[in-house]
């Protein structure tokens, strides 16, 4: 029996929690919460269905035992605000496995794997068995170099692919991606001379890290180089290529064709989202050219920084979500925080419980965070499961592929130094692979982008991708119409 809680953030009048129980239910069972007692106040229980839950090789996200430390120190929480309490209580009732997103996952079609479902025919990788993450069989090799080499291999797959309207997903093992100065894939139709390429370099910043694994996931439209006319609905081959400075072991384990336009429906098939981080309030610029063309936009903000001077308002914020359709999303709680990466995971739990906080008390939506520049792990990912929806990252290429990977969500970050046209084929190469195209943005001017502002850009340019976007059938959408909120 705990001892009497009061609980306040909760939806509706505070109430009294007097017993906190959990139940296991039997595996695929559907979790349940429940409240009784007087007032349906009194009691509360969670029922957790036993087994994984989640989506193992999807997501990347251990939700269990995120949901089990939760539940499992409730207790021990600093309840002398209350907050703590109903933030806990809150996430736990809705974090209960990974949250449901509105729309299908990506998933998995296809997974091939050495000696299974492709054949070496180049490069002189071996077969290894000691290091495996699916399967009982990975693909590589031993450097045995301190100086700089490249390593290359070819494998043919066993029967022709098809990657139209899908993704492709590279999973390998990099012991030291410190010595590791670029990573590429090729896929071939049967011939090098018809290829596409993606180059991931520095990895730190063009994959999604999971220690010492990596995942390397790609649109099939978003190759950084193309020769001849490569048959996408025939793909043959693939090839790896990984520079190395250091004597280091390397495995592919997997590559798998993940769908990629089954994850929208078809009337948000060509979807970008414009949005901008911060909360400065030179973005009543972007609210008012984006209006004129009826999209819709994105605020991600910083809890200190609305109603500070020069900055967004609660009043402006409320009116264009209420009137306009507009989200607003979290981007961190104190104006200090610069990076997650440079919190400890107790920091990082308290700053995003008191974000999703912010963002309930308030009315915001808040379903998303987004990482202060970009900056996330495993760690990362793992704190914000428990209280959101996904993550987003400033980094172009982790993943586009809305419900693939929701905690590492790609977008392109716009500097004043970017060309419209740099956007628009940003935008283009993400939508043509099946994605949603993140926009992302931070000040604004009158005309033309600032010379002086590295992250400022004027309404001329926004007027000229917008108008991009509707020559090509966009729809400029928000969080929650694309990924769907709570």
């Amino acid at each position: 029996m705990a001892d009497e809680k009061t609980i306040t953030n909760l939806r509706g009048p505070a109430a009294r929690i007097i017993e906190l129980s959990a139940t296991t239910l039997s595996p695929g069972s559907p979790a349940t919460a429940a409240m009784t007692g007087p007032d349906q106040a009194r009691r509360f229980a969670l029922g957790i269905p036993s087994g994984p839950r989640g989506v193992p090789g999807l997501d990347g996200v251990a939700t269990d035992a995120a949901v089990g430390e939760l539940v499992g120190t409730w207790a021990a929480r600093d309840t002398s605000t209350g907050l703590a309490v109903a933030q806990a209580l809150e996430t736990a009732v809705s974090t209960v496995g990974t949250i449901p997103p509105k729309l299908p996952r990506g998933r998995i079609l296809s997974r091939f794997q050495p000696g299974h479902t492709w054949a070496n025919n180049a490069g002189g990788w071996l077969p290894f068995t000691d290091i495996v993450a699916h399967g009982s069989q990975s693909w590589g090799f031993t450097s045995t170099a301190s100086a700089a080499e490249t390593h290359v291999t070819r494998m043919e797959f066993l029967t022709p692919v098809n990657i139209i309207g899908k993704s492709v997903l590279v999973r390998a093992y990099i012991e030291d991606p410190t010595k590791v100065s670029n990573f590429s894939v090729t896929m071939d139709s049967g011939a090098t001379g018809n290829s596409n390429t993606t180059t991931f370099g520095p990895l730190s910043v063009r994959a999604v890290d999971g220690g010492k694994w990596w995942d390397f996931l790609f649109g099939y439209g978003q190759a950084f180089d193309q020769i001849g006319s490569p048959d996408r609905t025939s793909m043959k081959r693939i090839g790896i290529s990984i520079r190395t400075s250091a004597v280091i072991n390397f495995r592919v384990n997997s590559v798998e064709l993940v769908s990629a336009t089954e994850a929208l429906p078809t009337a948000m098939q060509k979807v970008v989202i414009l949005e901008s981080d911060d909360g400065d309030g030179t973005n009543a610029l972007m609210h008012r050219v984006m209006s004129e063309y009826g999209a819709r936009g994105t605020i991600n903000m910083i809890a200190e920084n609305m109603d500070r001077p020069n900055r967004l308002t609660y009043a402006q914020l409320k009116a264009w979500q209420r009137n306009d359709g507009w989200d607003v999303q979290a981007h961190a709680y104190y104006l200090t925080t610069q990076n997650f990466l440079a919190l400890t995971p107790e920091q990082l739990d308290e700053e995003l419980a008191l974000l999703r906080a912010w963002c309930r008390r308030y009315g915001f939506q808040g379903d998303f965070v987004i990482y202060p520049q970009g900056g996330f792990n495993d760690t990362v990912r793992a704190i914000a499961a428990k209280y959101f929806r996904g993550g987003r990252t400033v980094y172009t290429t982790p993943v586009t592929v809305p419900g693939v990977r929701p905690y590492a969500i790609a977008s392109m970050s716009v500097q004043n130094t970017h060309t419209v046209a740099n956007v628009t084929a940003y935008m283009d190469q993400v939508v043509n692979s099946g994605g949603a195209a993140h926009i992302v943005f931070h000040h604004w001017v009158e005309g033309d982008a600032p010379a002086g502002d590295p992250i400022g850009w004027g309404t001329n340019q926004l007027r000229s991708i917008i108008e991009h976007g509707i020559a090509q059938g966009y729809t400029f959408a928000t969080y929650s119409e694309v990924y769907g909120a709570r």
